[in-house]
């Protein structure tokens, strides 16, 4: 597919090709939280294609009104996440 072609296709619908990156990493974001709570944030970041997790905190606040931290502890039976992996911001 042509960049033209992409940029029609998304005109139709539209939304911009940065917007649908962004909305599907979002989703992925909120996937990985729910269903891997065993994953640090560093790992889930990574996994939905954000280069860092300060970014991927940032552009969730944005989008859902709360951060991943907050998004994960509100999950039923998720454990607490009050430590940090190497490269993660705790938050207070």
């Amino acid at each position: 597919m042509s960049r033209r072609q992409l940029y029609r296709y998304f005109a139709a619908t539209g939304e911009s090709p940065a917007t649908a990156i962004a909305d599907r990493r979002l989703a992925e974001v909120r996937t990985l939280l729910l269903d891997r709570p065993d994953l640090r944030l560093s790992e889930i970041a990574g996994r939905a294609g954000f280069s860092s997790t300060s970014t991927m905190r940032n552009r969730f606040r944005a989008a859902f009104g709360v951060t991943p931290t907050e998004f994960r502890s509100e999950v039923p039976g998720a454990p607490p996440s009050d430590h940090a992996g190497p490269g993660e911001v705790v938050e207070f």
